[in-house]
């Protein structure tokens, strides 16, 4: 028991030698103990920039020139070759042994989710930049763009690195000061033109691991309708990345650049171009291009489909079902994969029975003719 709960008068503190030396006007510890709201504003000259994250990872064995240099350089047909041909690794893990670098990789993502949120404007809780002008914005897109391909490195995929790598992405795409995200943006979209990894399924997969903000469903349609360009490059030479970025000021301006591209109708052109010649030199469709125009505007439509701010018409959508029934009557002789008549049968399906827009009272039965 204590001595007031004894019923002993209590000792007066204040009159103690050592409470005089307590300043709160003083700073450090003392100031700080005695009131709070006097703390100096914390300064950030020490935290790493995104220059600096980028030599951390490049000092742990990822490589970074591999990943400036891996595009599939807009070759739709690296997919049939490369498609089931595992990424070429990103890390080389060996230099501290696996588990070590493993483990040090995975606490400098985590350094790095960390420092962009705290630096995000939402939260404002810390005066921090990742860097700033063009040094800064080219620094932030080669970071990004390592993240992008670590993301393709089955080593990390097996040590559970996805979520961290996808978490870390996100934090430094939402960090990124805005005037210096117009340029990385360009910059990202220039890169992700070439492709990235050893076919386009590669580009697909990252695609889908980029966050649904604004910013990432901007990157991912941009970078999808890139794609699909390179895809349907019916007897065109495929045009620059600085052409093909549009800037598009709202999702309907998305959708209707994805009709553009994909037609009312699937045509005879793009049938005949998607048609390769087996070893024998027989004519058949090409499975992994058909897979890669599928997925790339499914992922331009469902981006919108699951962000409650945009959403897609009704009008759009019941085009998109339209589609994909054509080319599956179209392809129905041709097409021996499996895959891709579950693709389009999933696809179909998917949109006609979305619950957001009562889809399944829409006439999907119109008086048009599909077929070619």
């Amino acid at each position: 028991m204590s001595e007031v709960q004894r019923g002993y008068p209590s000792k007066d503190v204040t009159e103690q030698p050592w409470v005089s030396e307590l300043d709160s006007s003083k700073p450090g510890l003392t100031g700080i103990l005695c009131r709070s709201e006097q703390q100096q504003q914390p300064t950030a000259q020490w935290l790493p920039s995104a220059e600096d994250f980028v030599k951390a990872l490049t000092a742990l064995g990822c490589n970074a020139a591999a990943a400036a240099g891996s595009g599939t350089n807009g070759s739709s047909r690296r997919s049939s070759a490369a498609a089931a041909t595992p990424a070429t690794p990103a890390a080389n893990l060996q230099q501290q042994g696996p588990a070590a670098a493993v483990t040090n990789l995975k606490l400098l993502l985590q350094m790095l989710t960390h420092l962009c949120r705290l630096q995000s404007t939402e939260s404002g809780r810390l005066p921090y930049s990742l860097g700033d002008g063009v040094q800064g914005a080219a620094a932030c897109k080669q970071l990004a763009h390592l993240l992008m391909y670590l993301m393709l490195d089955r080593q990390l995929a097996e040590a559970n690195c996805g979520c961290l790598l996808a978490s870390a992405l996100s934090a430094l795409i939402a960090a990124i000061g805005e005037s210096e995200w117009a340029r990385v943006e360009k910059q990202l979209l220039d890169e992700l033109s070439r492709g990235i990894g050893p076919s386009n399924r590669s580009l697909l997969h990252v695609l889908s691991q980029l966050p649904l903000s604004a910013r990432g469903a901007s990157l991912k349609q941009q970078a999808a309708l890139q794609l699909i360009r390179r895809v349907t490059a019916v007897g065109k030479r495929p045009t620059s990345a600085a052409a093909q970025a549009k800037g598009f000021s709202s999702a309907r301006d998305v959708q209707r650049e994805l009709v553009k591209l994909l037609g009312q109708t699937p045509s005879r052109a793009l049938i005949s171009h998607l048609t390769v010649s087996d070893k024998d030199g027989k004519q058949q469709q090409d499975t992994w291009a058909l897979l890669d125009l599928l997925e790339a505007a499914h992922m331009v439509l469902w981006t919108d489909m699951v962000r409650t701010d945009n959403g897609v018409a009704d009008d759009i959508i019941k085009w998109f079902i339209k589609w994909t029934e054509a080319l599956e009557r179209t392809l129905l002789q041709k097409v021996q994969s499996h895959r891709v008549r579950n693709t389009l049968t999933e696809l179909a399906n998917a949109y006609r029975f979305w619950n957001g827009s009562g889809l399944s009272t829409m006439d999907l039965n119109g008086d048009d003719d599909m077929n070619e």
